[in-house]
């Protein structure tokens, strides 16, 4: 066996293409900062919109939503939600 043929590679099926690697921006880490910080329950109102801009324009550019922006998403649901709950007590 000579040296080319011992170390060949199988030929691929084919080639998956994949979204490009999501890149934090603006709206993502604003996002994700408004979330963790709760001024009476605006930041978590504001997370959830720029998080969900920031999403959006990803996807309008065809890049993979940022983790940050889905992080500040979900921590501003649950920031929204210990609102009503806060205010539901309060009743």
């Amino acid at each position: 066996m000579n040296e080319q043929t011992r170390y060949k590679t199988a030929p691929q099926a084919g080639i998956r293409q994949s979204l490009p690697k999501a890149r934090p921006d603006g709206l993502a880490i604003a996002s994700l900062v408004l979330s963790l910080v709760w001024v009476a329950g605006i930041g978590s109102l504001l997370a959830v919109i720029f998080g969900h801009s920031s999403r959006g324009q990803a996807k309008r550019e065809g890049m993979k939503p940022s983790s940050m922006a889905t992080a500040g998403v979900v921590l501003g649901y649950i920031g929204l939600g210990f609102i009503v709950l806060f205010v539901l007590a309060a009743v």
